[in-house]
């Protein structure tokens, strides 16, 4: 009654498959795509993880999420080219000899200087978007997917959560992330119907474009650029929120205990913070509660800013972590756009290429 099925460790002969496909995977769709993976060595590893009780994925387990994801994505018959990030601690490396030992073939490490910072994903997004790459599937943190998103344009992204207090990133099945990667890629699924365009936070320091968030940007007094990751609270003095929801972890849910905005709403929230008043409760981090005050509230539509000269030295931390120095009387600016990524839906992508007949066997 029920047919043997080939393990997806075993070579398998390309089938044909019949399908009633989009119009767009004859007319704009390559034969064979490209599909970059950054897999992050070193998220969930920062101080925040230190500070609390969160849950740890290890290299190991990113490394079975990035092959779960590869061997589903070749199980449906087509070839596409898989390119990984290199990195220092050699975890794509080893990745790869799996995928080779598993009788994946046309996959390779990209030919990239590595510098061991979030500057490698951007490198890496930038000259794989360049050669024409069709979906980057990027493992890893908030601020991993906010390097990713300095140049991927418009080119489908699938975030995983394998970071700290993530609210960009999701906790997605390996598995069910190959499903989406094939229905994109095969034509069963049109990137537009696909993916949903992500908010952004774009940061003017005087004038200059120098960084974005895709979740929050934090005011702090905290003067040290080089610990990266800010966790606290007593420091910030304000929170701009793109999202936010009290079920979040980290700073936006200082912002979502005060209201929620989602990631469809063309709104964020920006907040004045003070430790002297005791008026909501967030979830900062895993496990950890704590109380603040507000100064200012202000709801801010998509293509709005919020300018403040500033009467303080400070950083401004985007997506958790500390990137911006600002000096006293510079002019900052945080403005929101729907300049973000083209995320992939990735539950949605799958049923409809359902829909679509892709789960049909032929």
């Amino acid at each position: 009654m029920f047919r043997h099925h080939q393990g997806i460790f075993q070579k398998k002969k390309k089938r044909k498959r019949r399908g009633k496909k989009s119009e767009w995977i004859a007319k704009e769709r390559k034969e064979m795509a490209t599909v970059g993976f950054v897999i992050n060595p070193m998220s969930g590893k920062d101080v925040r993880r230190i500070v609390s009780s969160a849950t740890t994925i290890d290299n190991q387990e990113k490394a079975n999420i990035a092959e779960r994801a590869a061997y589903t994505l070749r199980s449906f018959g087509e070839e596409h080219k898989i390119v990984l990030m290199p990195d220092g601690y050699d975890l794509a490396d080893r990745v790869l000899n799996r995928f080779t030992h598993h009788g994946l073939e046309n996959c390779e490490l990209c030919d990239m200087k590595i510098d061991e910072n979030h500057g490698d994903t951007t490198k890496f997004v930038k000259k794989l978007r360049e050669e024409g790459c069709g979906l980057f599937i990027v493992m890893g943190g908030d601020g991993t997917s906010r390097a990713a998103a300095k140049e991927i344009g418009d080119v489908p992204l699938i975030p995983i959560s394998t970071g700290t207090n993530n609210v960009y990133p999701q906790h997605t099945e390996g598995t069910v992330v190959g499903l989406a990667a094939a229905a994109i890629l095969g034509g069963w699924v049109k990137p537009e119907d696909a993916c949903e365009r992500s908010k952004r936070i774009e940061v003017y320091i005087n004038g200059e474009f120098v960084d974005i968030a895709l979740i929050d940007a934090v005011i702090s007094s905290h003067l040290y650029v080089g610990s990266k990751a800010i966790w606290e609270i007593e420091s910030m003095n304000a929170v701009f929120a793109a999202q936010a929801h009290p079920a979040s972890i980290g700073f936006s849910a200082l912002a979502g205990a005060v209201d929620v905005v989602l990631p469809e709403d063309d709104k964020g929230l920006f907040i004045g913070l003070t430790a002297e008043k005791k008026e909501y409760l967030a979830s900062i981090a895993a496990g950890r509660i704590e109380s603040f005050g507000l100064t200012e509230k202000e709801i801010v539509p998509v293509g709005g800013s919020i300018k403040r000269v500033m009467d303080m030295e400070g950083i401004v931390a985007v997506d958790g972590e500390r990137e911006r120095r600002f000096h006293k009387g510079d002019t900052l600016e945080l403005k929101l756009t729907r300049n973000g990524p083209m995320k992939v839906n990735v539950n949605k992508t799958v049923a409809l290429a359902q829909k679509a007949g892709m789960f049909k066997v032929r």
